[in-house]
């Protein structure tokens, strides 16, 4: 309060106790000991505790091993790393082989498989068929079966 008015804590601050003294930062931001003011994290990072290291990164990115945040591949909205994808975007599919996300038109390009549009992946056709819309409808057989 100020002068008899309430006035909004200032730059990207959540909580403050006057103009100057934040003691919670809005989300991409932590509390500088010295400053009591808010700077922002890392780059790709939710939440810090000082401008080296990061907690939590923002979706889209993953936590390296010096606590630095790196972006998911193309089409991957989590991941554990560069290469391990472990939730695509929509519109891709999760390709089982490599676990990096791919768009879904590259599904039809596995044999025997169709894409799955609850898990974003694609599932192998059952046995015996060639092409398939879903597990339980097959479009054409293999050789040797009808």
């Amino acid at each position: 309060m100020l002068a008899g008015d309430c006035a909004p804590c200032e730059g990207n601050c959540a909580v403050c106790t006057d103009s100057v003294t934040c003691s919670q930062c809005d989300t991409g931001f932590f509390v500088n000991d010295t400053s009591k003011a808010c700077d922002a994290c890392i780059l790709n990072c939710d939440v810090c505790s000082n401008s080296g290291t990061c907690e939590t990164c923002t979706k889209g990115s993953y936590k390296d091993s010096e606590s630095l945040c790196q972006l998911c591949s193309t089409g991957c909205d989590e991941c554990t790393e560069a290469t391990t994808c472990t939730t695509c975007s929509t519109g891709y599919w999760k390709n089982p082989t490599s676990n990096l996300c791919e768009t879904i038109t590259n599904c039809t390009s596995s044999p025997s498989t169709f894409y799955n549009n609850v898990t974003n992946t694609c599932d192998n056709c059952t046995s015996g068929c060639e092409a398939c819309q879903n597990v339980t409808k097959c479009d054409t057989c293999k050789e040797g079966y009808f």
